[in-house]
């Protein structure tokens, strides 16, 4: 059986992640501050760490600000996977 992170890693969209190939939108200024910053996915810890695929600190001793970025990191990825849940459940139901 294969991990996330394996299956990842064969897809397309990895290969144009990985050679910066992938059309993603450019960088934005933050509202209200004057921080650039860039799209980005969301990933567990499988997914390798690439400019644009964000995933959690790894290790047993984090400060409490790596801490609380994979807490923040969980609940987006979480909210995502909710999300394409109740799509593919809709798509499911229309199919049949």
């Amino acid at each position: 059986m294969h991990s996330d992170g394996d299956t990842s890693r064969s897809s397309r969209v990895f290969q144009m992640m990985r050679n910066k190939n992938l059309n993603t939108p450019p960088d934005e200024c933050l509202p209200c501050a004057n921080i650039s910053v860039s799209y980005v996915f969301v990933a567990d810890k499988e997914y390798p760490l690439l400019d644009n695929l964000l995933k959690p600190y790894s290790g047993e001793n984090l400060d409490p600000d790596d801490v609380y970025f994979n807490q923040q990191l969980y609940k987006c990825r979480k909210a995502t996977e909710r999300v394409f849940g109740m799509l593919y459940s809709k798509s499911v139901c229309r199919n049949n």
